[in-house]
């Protein structure tokens, strides 16, 4: 089985052009504009008491395997009786229940790129012109899910990198 891996590198924007020549000369694929992709999805910082406001969280999955030390998880899946997975159908009969001004955050207590429908969802939402905001490791992101995701206008996306104090244990 061939394993597909997918590496993030961050250089700063004066060495920019000479990685992405350096990747072009190893027939590396896929490489991304990161600075121009981030400008395209207007990154910015939401204050949490804004977003309380005026979003909604989605968590399309019940348990994480990130388990950041900060999350509530033990308690959340000792807890919780509902249904451990959200599907796109559900996604659309929540998503009509919410009235349009209110922005739509992929979060919560989960990654939200470990959910089998996680792209549908995001694509549905940005389809039917929902402001959408990202929370994201991207564990569970392949270069074809990649692909589709690069497309979604994110008002904000927020990638949560590896930390020094070990807070979360990426894999």
């Amino acid at each position: 089985m061939e394993r597909k891996i997918l590496y993030l590198v961050a250089v700063q924007n004066t060495l920019q052009y000479e990685w992405q020549n350096a990747a072009e000369s190893k027939n590396l694929r896929n490489v991304v504009d990161f600075p121009n992709f981030f400008r395209k999805i207007k990154l910015q910082v939401v204050l949490n008491e804004q977003r309380r406001k005026t979003a909604m969280e989605i968590t399309p999955l019940i348990g994480c395997s990130i388990n950041c030390r900060y999350c509530p998880q033990s308690r959340l899946l000792k807890t919780y009786k509902g249904a451990k997975e959200m599907y796109l159908k559900d996604f659309k009969e929540y998503l009509r229940k919410i009235p349009d001004e209110v922005a739509i955050v992929f979060s919560g207590f989960v990654e939200p790129f470990l959910a089998k429908d996680r792209i549908d969802m995001m694509e549905y939402a940005d389809r039917i012109g929902r402001t959408i905001h990202l929370y994201t490791t991207l564990s569970g992101l392949n270069e074809e899910t990649f692909e589709r995701v690069k497309t979604i206008n994110f008002q904000t996306v927020n990638l949560h990198l590896p930390d020094k104090n070990g807070y979360a244990k990426y894999h």
